[in-house]
């Protein structure tokens, strides 16, 4: 049963693109089969969004700017 909970992870993002890439590149690389990647970004004006997109279905969310708190909530609400 413990081999089939899901792993939900959260990344958090504004204006980090040069962090992005490992950021997400690192869950998606565990070892863990089943995990999800949600990433929020907070209305970034770099290539962050270019980023996430880059990795298709395999990443989850976006949001407009509206800062961290709001960003947070978007991912429980």
């Amino acid at each position: 049963m413990k081999d089939k909970l899901l792993a939900s992870i959260i990344i958090n993002n504004f204006n980090y693109q040069s962090f992005l890439e490992q950021a997400i590149n690192s869950v998606l690389n565990q070892t863990y089969l089943h995990t999800e990647v949600i990433v929020v970004d907070d209305g970034s004006t770099d290539n962050s969004q270019q980023i996430i997109a880059s990795y298709g279905d395999r990443i989850t969310l976006f949001k407009e700017n509206g800062g961290q708190a709001v960003a947070f909530d978007k991912v429980f609400f």
